[in-house]
């Protein structure tokens, strides 16, 4: 016969190590993190990030690319990775002249393939607001290519896309200032709500759509973004967009005067980044044709060829 009390304390064993034991195999990559294989490899990751960052800020976006797929080879996980992917790619293509863009389709099928990048990093970290900058943004400008029908069931869709990344108050912001992934947020809400019309807030149009546009809010939210980086000229020929189309809309000098001044100073302003001039020589045009504030995107460009711009100098 057994001895009953040893019987006992091997039962009790058995079930105080059991938990451990499952929670060691369930949890495997925690462990594995601590070994140094697994720290190296980390290691090696966050190196090609940095690479890919670099490489990045020198506009070497097929460079950047490379490193950010061999970081993907070791770390999967990372969700950095996806919207650092669909950065390059979106930046890619706004460096393009508008005379040299590829066709309306095309771009509608890049911009597609980039907001999937961005969805990845959702999959992989949905805390990361990183991830939804890049989303609305490539959601955006594909929209732009896309008939206003088939838009309606996205706008407000887009709408909440920003206010989740805000929500997260993104960190991020490159050594150089060219990204700002809070600011750009920011940013971008403030040309949501100026390109949106104000009309669409009436019954029934708001209940359709979902959203409506604001300029007070236009304007607010840029100037969150030119307060981040009062240096940078996207973020300022965007505010000098929303006072000139809130100054029309709602008969306000002065908006019209802060504008102008905006649009003159950025004149002067040393580029960082090759969209600069593209946004240096869009302010001149809006100061020559104020009516195309209210509509004013950089990736659909204004409405009046440079030709005619040229006419008006």
């Amino acid at each position: 016969m057994g001895n009953p009390m040893k019987s006992r304390i091997l039962t009790v064993t058995f079930w105080l190590v059991l938990p451990l034991f499952a929670f060691v195999v369930m949890n495997q990559n925690f462990f594995e993190l601590e070994s140094p294989r697994a720290m190296a490899a980390n290691n090696r990751c966050d190196g090609f990030i940095q690479t890919a960052e670099d490489l990045w800020m020198q506009n070497n976006y097929e460079g950047s690319d490379a490193a950010l797929q061999k970081a993907r080879g070791i770390c999967p996980e990372r969700a950095e990775i996806y919207w650092r992917l669909a950065r390059n790619g979106y930046n890619r293509q706004e460096d393009i002249p508008r005379d040299q863009k590829p066709a309306p389709r095309k771009l509608f099928e890049i911009y597609g393939r980039l907001e999937r990048q961005a969805d990845k990093c959702i999959a992989v970290d949905p805390r990361d607001g990183n991830c939804y900058l890049w989303k609305a943004l490539c959601l955006g400008n594909r929209m732009m290519y896309q008939s206003n029908i088939k838009n309606i069931p996205l706008v407000a869709g887009l709408e909440a896309t920003i206010k989740r990344g805000l929500e997260l108050r993104p960190a991020y912001r490159s050594a150089n200032g060219a990204s700002d992934s809070l600011g750009d947020l920011y940013s971008m809400l403030g040309a949501f709500y100026r390109i949106l019309p104000e009309w669409l807030c009436a019954f029934p149009f708001k209940q359709i759509v979902g959203t409506c546009g604001d300029l007070n809010q236009a304007v607010a939210f840029q100037k969150e973004a030119v307060a981040r980086e009062p240096r940078r000229i996207e973020y300022l020929i965007e505010l000098g967009a929303n006072l000139l189309c809130r100054g029309q809309k709602r008969n306000r000098p002065e908006d019209l005067v802060e504008a102008r001044k905006i649009l003159t100073d950025l004149q002067s302003r040393s580029s960082s980044q090759p969209v600069d001039l593209i946004d240096q020589d869009h302010a001149r045009m809006l100061l020559v044709n104020p009516e195309l504030a209210c509509d004013y995107s950089r990736a659909a460009q204004v409405k009046v060829s440079k030709e005619v711009f040229k006419k008006k100098l």
